[in-house]
């Protein structure tokens, strides 16, 4: 299995926790990365990202997550040179699907429980997969190079409302991080 970047670092396995339920109402940050890691999305110059034709395609995709799927919806994203990071709420249960508990997550499943497996849709996987399919199918009408993704992706579970306005400044920032990055590049 090939290594996903998150913040600065590669990690070589997805870390998906064992039992759980990735179909359950709640946010994930998801990192996915390009095809070998090229830089092929956008370009980051002033401290803001700019699209490519491919990160364009990439934005829409992204845009049109709740029309395509009304139980999910992408709430905030950053389409980077070589990766994207956005939060994605899953929300099949759930009146307001743009936030989570100040202080803790209902997401574990009582001791015990034991993940079965079946078929596999309205569940994060199923989600990316759909992104992922859609962004690849339209960038080979166009004539743009494949592949355009790496395998896999990075995820973490958004536990609560202080993690996620975090991870959401995080992702806003990427740009000018990305930039003071290859400007000096021992930090």
């Amino acid at each position: 299995m090939k290594a996903a970047l998150f913040k600065g670092k590669y990690r070589t396995e997805p870390e998906r926790i064992q039992g759980f339920d990735y179909g359950t109402d709640g946010a994930y940050l998801i990192t996915l990365r390009s095809n070998e890691g090229k830089y092929t999305f956008s370009k980051v110059y002033s401290a803001e990202s700019h699209l490519t034709e491919l990160g364009t395609i990439i934005n829409e995709e992204l845009g049109k997550t709740f029309d395509l799927r009304t139980y999910a919806t992408v709430t905030e994203w950053m389409i980077m040179p070589n990766h994207v990071h956005c939060v994605i709420f899953i929300h099949k249960d759930s009146d307001e699907p743009g936030h989570l508990a100040a202080k803790g997550s209902h997401l574990f499943f009582p001791e015990g429980y034991k993940n079965k497996f079946g078929p596999q849709r309205e569940n994060l996987a199923s989600i990316i997969r759909g992104i992922k399919s859609a962004v690849t199918s339209r960038a080979k009408k166009t004539g743009l190079k494949l592949p355009v993704w790496q395998h896999n992706y990075y995820e973490h579970i958004i536990r609560n409302e202080i993690e996620l306005e975090r991870l959401i400044n995080y992702i806003r920032e990427n740009p000018a991080a990305w930039e003071l990055k290859k400007r000096f590049p021992e930090m």
